[in-house]
């Protein structure tokens, strides 16, 4: 399985589209970790091109707090739905084990791991939200700082948490490449609107 993986995208309509076409032909499927709204860029041509691709979309906390509070501003009734019908979680089986695609950790969409954090403390707030979760490999954003960190958690086995980072133009931006019978995950990132070819990573499993 080869997935394009794209993180918090703020509303950043140019660079999801190059990150589509750069991976275009190359991924059987494209998964978003949520935050798709509330940006700089245009948010019904974001909504527009994640549905072309039939991406599937878990539901960031920017969407929760649009939903919450009703603050529907230029968006139609259809795209709402559609936001609205956006899972916490989705799961997929796979050669690593089972993946889980989320916004925070699970259905904390508010928590924070980060590579620098200690391992103790990383692994308190994984095993808070997931506990006994049997789910190997974590696909997910929120803090819009892309990682590769792997925890022994209290289920005993090692889970892998991968974030993809951000499409934001005020962070680092870019975008991932996982493919599960090669075990690894390929980082892109943007110099301007331009995609390069980032870092590898091998993945547990």
């Amino acid at each position: 399985m080869r997935v394009g993986l794209l993180g918090d995208v703020h509303a950043e309509d140019v660079r999801l589209a190059a990150a589509l076409r750069h991976l275009e032909g190359d991924v059987d499927a494209w998964w978003c970790v949520g935050d798709v709204l509330d940006g700089l860029g245009d948010e019904r041509r974001t909504l527009a091109l994640l549905r072309d691709v039939d991406a599937i979309v878990v539901r960031g906390n920017h969407e929760r707090w649009m939903l919450e509070t009703d603050a529907r501003s230029s968006l139609s009734e259809d795209e709402l739905d559609w936001i609205a019908s956006w899972p916490t979680q989705v799961r997929f089986p796979s050669e690593l084990g089972e993946i889980l695609l989320c916004h925070g950790v699970g259905d904390d969409d508010m928590s924070l791991v980060l590579p620098g954090q200690r391992a103790e403390d990383a692994r308190a707030i994984v095993d808070a939200a997931l506990g006994e979760d049997p789910a190997a490999l974590v696909v997910c954003g929120h803090t819009h700082v892309r990682m590769v960190r792997t925890l022994r958690g209290t289920h005993g086995s090692p889970r892998t948490l991968l974030n993809v980072g951000t499409l934001y133009r005020k962070d680092r931006a870019g975008f991932a490449r996982l493919d599960t019978a090669a075990r690894e995950v390929r980082f892109y990132d943007f110099m301007g609107d331009a995609v390069v070819e980032g870092p590898r990573f091998p993945l547990v499993g």
